[in-house]
């Protein structure tokens, strides 16, 4: 065979496989991203009034009361002008998204984020709790509530109690062990 077609050979075989691969790998983050499905069980999770954060059998998911997306946001104000108008772009296509979806489990994290960074501490710790509701399978509301309750709203109780919840619900999860031991 000809040095030159062996090459060109080559080249499309690489370029089958990076193509396969991509698909693949856009495949699986889709799903992983923004899962369409909905949860016929889910956890209930609630505060007491001793920052006890209970947790208690399977329920239904379809009452479960979204927070509402209409909160006002205002950018942090620590940063760049240029970088508060993208904030606010931003924050604006994640309400935008979740409004026409509002199952887009990965928007609700970052709507969160977008709040807490925001210094809205309450709005952050709402939408956390829904994911926490709606989304059973998932520790990273954990978490992030953990560190919310530690980091800015100063509430170790609340941080133990949801760190507890955490364990309990994800015991093989070793972020949580740890962060509950050094609770402890």
């Amino acid at each position: 065979m000809d040095p030159k077609a062996q090459k060109w050979y080559g080249v499309v075989a690489a370029a089958v496989v990076v193509i396969a691969a991509l698909g693949w790998y856009f495949a699986v983050h889709q799903k992983a991203v923004a899962p369409t499905n909905v949860d016929t069980n889910a956890t209930s999770t609630s505060a007491t009034t001793t920052g006890q954060i209970q947790i208690t059998g399977a329920q239904d998911t379809s009452g479960i009361q979204a927070p509402s997306l209409d909160r006002a946001y205002t950018p942090p104000s620590y940063l760049p002008a240029a970088q508060q108008v993208q904030n606010q772009k931003d924050y604006n296509t994640v309400v935008a998204q979740l409004k026409f979806d509002p199952t887009n489990h990965a928007y609700w994290l970052q709507l969160a984020l977008y709040r807490k960074a925001a210094g809205d501490y309450t709005g952050a710790e709402e939408i956390w709790l829904f994911v926490i509701k709606r989304w059973p399978d998932d520790p990273i509301p954990y978490k992030n509530l953990t560190d919310l309750y530690l980091n800015f709203m100063h509430d170790k109780a609340k941080a133990k109690a949801i760190l507890q919840a955490g364990v309990k619900a994800f015991p093989d999860d070793a972020d949580l062990k740890a962060q509950l031991a050094a609770q402890q």
